[in-house]
């Protein structure tokens, strides 16, 4: 760490950032904001982020020989992996308290807290857990609707469909308990039609 300390950089937004500390090689060593927090980071010799430390929750992370994360401290937990020798090498089989599950093609199917389903052109259909979302595509693979389901609205449905520019104009009109929304975007010549059904 060389102790320079430069102004922020310009993609950070002003007055969000007071300063920032490089390493020799242009890696972020620190990082001070207004606030009078700062947040400071550590690496390997492979370049890759071992510690960091703030008044927030402190991150430290670990790797093995292939490069997998094997310790998330943030997580709470270890990771664990397959085999080398196996499918999928560098797909965690655990992370912290999370199981993760795979289909035949590598697709993720639970993650611990969701279930994930997929068709036969590795398209997402449905994510089932405390909420759902279900996926409709076109037979081009363009999707069509996106259904789901939480706590805040029983049922929504968004839609999209593709029609020339200006075959509708944008209305809102009700039937049948939903409400409807047309919205014309004109960078793409298109009108999407938005769905929603308030919860009862």
């Amino acid at each position: 760490m060389n102790g320079a300390t430069t102004p922020p950089p310009p993609h950070f937004r002003a007055g969000v950032v007071a300063s920032t500390a490089c390493e020799a090689d242009g890696r972020t060593a620190a990082v001070a904001f207004p606030n009078d927090v700062t947040t400071t980071f550590s690496y390997d010799p492979a370049r890759r982020w071992l510690d960091r430390v703030a008044i927030r929750p402190d991150g430290r992370y670990g790797y093995d020989l292939a490069g997998n994360m094997t310790s998330n401290r943030r997580l709470g937990g270890e990771y664990a992996y397959p085999r080398f020798d196996q499918p999928r090498p560098h797909a965690p089989l655990s992370a912290g308290p999370r199981v993760y599950r795979y289909d035949e093609n590598g697709y993720v199917t639970q993650d611990g807290t969701k279930s994930y389903r997929w068709d036969g052109a590795n398209r997402l259909i449905g994510v089932d857990g405390a909420d759902y979302t279900g996926f409709l595509y076109a037979p081009d693979g363009t999707r069509l609707k996106r259904t789901f389901n939480s706590p805040c609205c029983e049922k929504s449905v968004q839609a999209r469909r593709e029609q020339p520019f200006g075959a509708r104009r944008p209305r809102t009109r009700s039937g049948s308990g939903w409400k409807f929304r047309n919205h014309v975007e004109r960078r793409r010549r298109t009108a999407h039609e938005r769905r929603i059904r308030p919860p009862t």
